[in-house]
């Protein structure tokens, strides 16, 4: 009995839910009075001030996006600006800068609102030691070299660090980017590689060839031993660019076919997507079977290549068959010191 009345404290009483439910009431009422109080003060004023869109939430907004719309196309401007541009971006940005002979590394280029910094990947030390060179072949009598092309490149990250040349007959060309230039013995390197990999041959694997070793006759290429054939290995022969031997391999032991894959392997007839705009290589198979030992000693003019490339082919090489793609723009900044490309390490 007593636990039951216990829980019939004052605060638990009739008196003191009536009283709660009034105050409640009361409190109800009140912030309804406010409530009407204040849109009675707001809509009239919103009626004066924003006139009818205050009624059209549609016109509303509108105007309030259409007044913002300057600071809006600014800020995606700047939001644009942030990402970086493609390697076709650049290229377009560069096309009419040239760096052969460049004395400096660091290139501008002026847009109709911006300046664009353009850092190059040159060594201006190395520049400047083929600048001396140029400038003293051209001052020879005899012996002048008409043409001349020479690209540096780093084969760990296939950046050109160095590009002077000339050409006396076409002084507005760049000859370090046109693939006029016969390969010549340069396509030994795709035979020998093409006859390591496919045909098991190493640097001691005995070669044999008969007559003067810079000549491609017939003859030598019958494979024939007697007193006057020399004996030479597969390295030595590449080493003094003995010209029966290779012409063997491309005709007797690698065919059509085998030619063929392994220079698009290295990249002839293909365009490497690169900032510079360059002419790559030319490389072409005749239905002749002494075409074939031509091609592969590069005993030929057909098979062309740009000094560019020349220099790319060799990364392949050095990278145990990974061709890098040739890179001479290291960064670019727009006007606000954004850098907005930086170039990286890509082979194909």
């Amino acid at each position: 009995m007593e636990n039951y009345l216990y829980t019939f404290k004052k605060e638990n009483s009739w008196q003191s839910i009536q009283s709660n439910f009034i105050y409640k009431r009361r409190k109800k009422h009140f912030f309804q009075k406010f409530l009407t109080f204040i849109l009675m003060i707001l809509i009239p004023g919103g009626l004066l001030f924003g006139g009818w869109n205050f009624l059209n939430p549609g016109d509303f907004f509108k105007e309030i996006f259409t007044k913002n719309m300057p600071a809006l196309e600014q800020t995606q401007k700047q939001a644009e600006e942030k990402i970086l541009l493609s390697k076709t971006n650049v290229k377009q940005l560069i096309q009419n800068l040239s760096f052969l002979n460049a004395h400096e590394n660091i290139f501008f280029v002026d847009s109709l609102e911006k300046r664009y910094t353009i850092t190059s990947s040159l060594d201006t030390a190395l520049q400047k030691d083929l600048l001396d060179i140029m400038n003293h072949l051209k001052t020879l009598e005899r012996g002048k070299p008409q043409r001349i092309a020479i690209v540096a490149m780093d084969a760990t990250d296939g950046s050109i660090k160095a590009m002077a040349g000339f050409d006396l007959n076409d002084p507005g060309a760049n000859p370090c980017v046109e693939s006029n230039y016969p390969a010549a013995s340069i396509f030994k390197i795709v035979t020998a590689s093409a006859a390591v990999d496919s045909l098991g041959y190493t640097a001691q694997t005995p070669m044999y060839f008969n007559g003067n070793k810079y000549t491609l006759y017939k003859r030598q290429l019958k494979e024939v031993k007697n007193k006057y054939t020399t004996k030479i290995s597969l390295a030595n022969a590449f080493a003094k660019s003995v010209n029966p031997v290779f012409g063997k391999i491309g005709k007797n032991y690698l065919g059509k076919e085998k030619l063929n894959t392994y220079a698009l392997a290295f990249g002839f007839n293909q365009n490497p997507e690169c900032e510079l705009d360059f002419e790559s290589s030319r490389f072409n198979i005749r239905e002749n079977d002494f075409h074939l030992a031509e091609l592969g000693c590069g005993f030929n003019r057909d098979t062309m290549i740009s000094p560019i490339f020349g220099a790319m082919l060799i990364t392949t090489i050095v990278n145990s068959g990974t061709s890098l793609i040739p890179s001479i723009v290291t960064q670019v900044e727009n006007d606000q010191g954004q850098i907005i490309y930086k170039s990286k390490k890509e082979s194909y």
